[in-house]
């Protein structure tokens, strides 16, 4: 039996929550964590941080930043500090579609990725 993947993604941002959902499949499970300014959806995977509008409580581990656009030095700059605050210097800030071969990769090798949307960049 195949081991089963996981997602979890944190980010506010529609447009990159829908992108991380291509990985959604029998075989691999996508968590969406997102801020409390919207109604919550029932048909995703989704859970809401209270008390937070826009900016989300960010986690002690990350594998990668993500944009669906071209990358700024925010973006980049948030990939660098959440891997210093780890001590690794393989977080990476990653465009999809572009990097989605990559991300598959890197998922099927660890079984469980922690990514953040760009938008939580400063």
């Amino acid at each position: 039996m195949q081991q089963q993947l996981k997602i979890t993604l944190y980010s506010a941002n529609d447009q990159i929550r829908s992108a991380v959902r291509a990985f959604k499949s029998n075989v691999c499970q996508v968590l969406e964590i997102t801020d409390s300014s919207k109604m919550p959806r029932v048909d995703l995977n989704e859970e809401q941080q209270p008390g937070t509008i826009g900016r989300l409580n960010l986690p002690d581990r990350v594998d990668a930043v993500i944009s669906c656009s071209a990358l700024n030095s925010k973006t980049e700059g948030l990939a660098a500090s959440l891997g210093l605050k780890q001590n690794r210097n393989d977080v990476y800030a990653v465009v999809l579609p572009e990097a989605l071969d990559w991300l598959k990769n890197k998922l099927d090798r660890h079984g469980e990725l922690v990514l953040v949307g760009a938008d939580q960049a400063k």
